[in-house]
């Protein structure tokens, strides 16, 4: 989490006369709430470390020095690697923080270390007694229909299925019109489709090539060509019609948006709202070029309301492109919304491709797709719940998501497979599909019911989260028969 999202560039620029080693913005920080984040990460690094030095007989005192100075070692050290990840900020406040979250895990270790340790290890072994291999089969099952089950409930807050069906389709500015967001450029192309838009056929698109295109066939499709009003090539849209605002004059020059004037339906997109509701999957094609970027906070395209609800906003600030829509989980959080930093040039034009798939929103420009992504999944909105989400870390919530699902899931196995006398290769065998078989299930349920592009991906991750618990449950077990030896070795010290 803390090198999240992995990206390095060592060649990165660091301030004139800046050394990494300083860390470059000197004192960061994030209010008291991300101060407590900081201290809790910490907090069983330093619990663990001192129960390792006090079981080794080292005194209190020294085990605080060693606890403090690898706290704060070992927090440095990511803030250092943080200097080369481009979208993360390193600095001294959270060496500090960390360090004392470092501390305060000695502390804890020190008051109740020794309660905390008995607890565990009666919980562990009571799971092991548990655990027989047909128990732990139904436990795992339940484990995991209850966990796919809530997955379901939280995936469909990102659903499109809050959106207004009175909303107008409006090209230039929002319904609402008010000063100062109509949009300043040429705007020669808007489609849309009533679901997901693969790759290859993204990529194709946003060169102009038409040919993988039309078989695969879109819901509504202008072209600005002439004075307008505007149809629908496809005939399920209404037409767009010029509007302007009061005491300017009507704009007529086709397809050039000057800022005072913009398109809009004269009825709401009803059909349009409700498929793309059923369907949970929409995309959306525009052909545009600004005529500046410099202080522009303006509206490309909208789905919205003379009162300012909307269902759908892309819009333009700055060099910045800007996509939000509505569900259960952004509408209140507009903040929630994907900025393209750097997307626009004045007079360049830009040939952008939005699709979303009931939990993930690609973006394709020039025949590009980004690299960037924008996950919607049931860890951003589990992260909803305990903090302000951002959406620069939504990938992050995922891989959150998924460790506290098959992580558990993981040393359950671990536990039930202790001391087995089924031959080697069969175990193997039966472990290997217990811990693959679940991310299969869990993928396929997204895919089919909630619509969602399949991901291979996922699978992976959920397998070597999967494994990697099984592992860590036994890393202190020194042979295979001798599942409680570490533990009860740890009573007996104790006692």
């Amino acid at each position: 989490m803390t090198l999240y999202p992995f990206w390095f560039d060592f060649h990165v620029k660091l301030p004139v006369n800046a050394s990494p080693f300083l860390l470059q913005s000197g004192m960061k920080g994030g209010g008291v709430y991300d101060d407590f984040l900081n201290i809790l990460l910490f907090a069983p690094f330093g619990f663990g470390l001192a129960a390792k030095f006090r079981r080794r007989g080292f005194s209190g005192r020294t085990t605080l020095i060693l606890a403090l100075i690898a706290g704060a070692v070992f927090s440095y050290g990511i803030e250092f690697l943080q200097n080369y990840v481009p979208s993360r900020d390193s600095g001294w406040h959270d060496v500090f923080t960390n360090t004392a979250g470092s501390v305060a895990g000695f502390a804890a270790f020190e008051l109740f270390g020794k309660l905390t340790l008995r607890f565990l290890a009666t919980v562990e072994s009571a799971l092991a007694k548990l655990l027989i291999p047909w128990r732990a089969a139904w436990v795992i099952c339940l484990y995991f229909v209850i966990c796919f089950c809530a997955s379901i409930y939280l995936q469909r807050e990102a659903e499109p299925r809050n959106w207004d069906p009175s909303c107008l389709l409006v090209v230039g500015n929002a319904a609402a019109g008010r000063p100062g967001t109509g949009w300043r450029g040429e705007f020669d192309r808007l489609e849309f489709w009533e679901h997901a838009i693969p790759g290859d056929i993204a990529g194709k698109l946003t060169t102009g090539d038409r040919t993988a295109v039309n078989s695969f066939g879109s819901t509504a499709d202008y072209e600005f060509s002439g004075a307008g009003p505007y149809k629908d090539a496809k005939g399920n849209l209404p037409d767009l019609a010029w509007k302007t605002s009061v005491a300017t004059s009507l704009n007529t020059t086709p397809n050039i948006m000057d800022g005072k004037s913009w398109l809009t339906s004269a009825v709401p997109v009803t059909k349009l709202i409700r498929n793309i509701e059923k369907a949970n999957q929409f995309s959306i094609h525009l052909v545009c070029a600004p005529s500046s970027i410099e202080g522009v906070d303006s509206r490309i395209v909208t789905i919205s309301r003379a009162s300012g609800l909307m269902d759908l906003d892309l819009r333009q600030e700055d060099a910045n492109l800007v996509f939000w829509f509505r569900n259960p989980l952004s509408a209140s959080h507009a903040i929630l919304a994907w900025y393209i930093p750097n997307a626009f040039a004045p007079n360049q034009k830009r040939d952008i491709l939005f699709t979303y798939d009931g939990a993930n929103l690609s973006l394709y420009v020039d025949g590009q797709k980004e690299s960037k992504k924008y996950e919607l999944g049931p860890g951003t909105v589990l992260a909803r719940l305990i903090r302000r989400v951002k959406p620069s870390e939504l990938e992050g919530y995922k891989y959150i998501y998924y460790a506290l699902l098959f992580f558990p899931a993981g040393i359950l196995l671990g536990i039930a497979c202790r001391g087995q006398s089924t031959k080697r290769i069969v175990m193997y065998f039966l472990l290997g599909a217990a811990l693959v078989i679940p991310p299969i299930v869990l993928e396929i349920i997204f895919v089919h019911f909630i619509g969602r592009t399949r991901s291979i991906g996922d699978i992976a991750l959920g397998f070597f989260l999967a494994v990697g618990g099984s592992l860590w449950i036994n890393s202190d077990v020194p042979g295979r028969n001798t599942a409680f030896a570490d533990v009860k070795t740890s009573m007996v010290f104790w006692k």
